[in-house]
């Protein structure tokens, strides 16, 4: 799941935030304890919600990628 990780805070980085949040989900429904993998989830759908301000914008995905 690390490398899963590192690709999430690729697309995170580069303001990807749509591909960053189904990545960080995916390492957080693999391990509930990466409380980081969370938290970036977190981050990546309020900057979506920014971009989206006329629609909320939440991403729940339980299959892997």
């Amino acid at each position: 799941m690390n490398t899963v990780f590192k690709e999430a805070m690729e697309y995170y980085k580069n303001k990807n935030y749509e591909k960053a949040s189904q990545y960080f989900n995916a390492v957080y429904t693999a391990d509930p304890s990466r409380n980081d993998a969370k938290n970036y989830y977190d981050l990546s759908i309020k900057e979506l919600n920014k971009k989206n301000r006329k629609k909320v914008f939440k991403i729940n995905l339980v299959s892997t990628i």
